[in-house]
């Protein structure tokens, strides 16, 4: 297990599911743009990269990561809410 962490990411353009080996497992990738902020470089280029993440239970992994972020957006939503 290891974390990973991406700034600047500016949107989510594509998911691709696909089918692993074994029954009922799979991959699941985000594809994404960010943008660079590098001092030497050009100014703010767009970058696009992939996570992909695979799932021994693909459905499972596919419905706990859906809630999670539902859950992740309404809590946030809810604090904004309350900060205002």
């Amino acid at each position: 297990m290891f974390t990973i962490g991406t700034h600047n990411v500016t949107d989510i353009h594509h998911v691709r599911i696909h089918k692993g080996l074994s029954e009922g497992e799979g991959f699941l990738t985000l594809c994404f743009h960010a943008t660079n902020h590098w001092v030497s470089g050009p100014k703010d280029p767009q970058v696009s990269n992939e996570y992909t993440f695979y799932f021994k239970d693909l459905e499972k992994g596919y419905s706990s990561l859906m809630e999670s972020l539902e859950d992740a957006m309404y809590n946030y939503t809810k604090e904004q809410s309350n900060d205002g």
